[in-house]
């Protein structure tokens, strides 16, 4: 798959932020994992790819005014539903970065498969 052609100034900025980031290892390894599958998909560095993860989880955070392992508390179909929230913020700010507008239908299915691979890896509903 070919990679996407993404703006340099906020793909550092994303790396940045995220190297700032503390959270508890259960979170770092999920967000580990689905950012190395967005990453696969979209060319992004993987650290590129976590910092986006991070703002986009920090966004949610302020929003629901919830901490940061609100999520991993929740019940399974409650996780399922938030981290869908996630995957959406993550997708608008990558789809604001593109530099080929055409790539927008192209990086949705890259996340849903990402998303896909949540599902499939950390997402049980028992």
């Amino acid at each position: 798959m070919s990679s996407f052609s993404f703006n340099e100034m906020a793909i550092k900025e994303s790396e940045s932020s995220f190297q700032k980031l503390q959270i508890v290892p259960e979170q770092n390894r999920r967000v580990t994992a689905i950012s190395k599958v967005i990453s696969d998909y979209t060319g992004l560095s993987l650290l590129a790819t976590k910092g986006f993860f991070w703002k986009a989880f920090k966004e949610w955070q302020i929003e629901n005014k919830k901490p940061a392992t609100y999520i991993l508390e929740a019940p399974p179909d409650k996780q399922k539903e938030l981290v869908k929230e996630i995957f959406s913020k993550i997708t608008r700010y990558l789809e604001r970065i593109l530099k080929d507008p055409n790539d927008k239908a192209r990086l949705e299915r890259a996340m849903n498969q990402a998303y896909e691979y949540y599902l499939k890896h950390f997402y049980s509903s028992s």
